[in-house]
């Protein structure tokens, strides 16, 4: 998936997510994120399962393999 030139209302949410062992990938550039605080997670990694069962949570943030992209390219507001 590729989430670019886009403007996210922040908050206690995440972004993208993304099951990091069915090998899915995000990439993001050009993303403005308006939350002050900082809060909204942009890119989690998880665990996904052919169970129905909620997915495990991995990590967050760039990793070069699954969730691509760089600190440079959110602009937080």
């Amino acid at each position: 998936m590729e989430v670019s030139q886009v403007t996210a209302k922040g908050g206690k949410s995440t972004l993208v997510g993304i099951n990091s062992n069915y090998n899915d990938t995000a990439r993001l550039k050009n993303i403005v994120v308006d939350d002050p605080k900082k809060k909204l997670t942009i890119c989690e990694r998880f665990r996904g399962n052919s169970t129905g069962d909620e997915p495990t949570k991995e990590g967050s943030g760039p990793d070069a393999t699954h969730c691509l992209y760089a600190e440079s390219d959110i602009q937080w507001q």
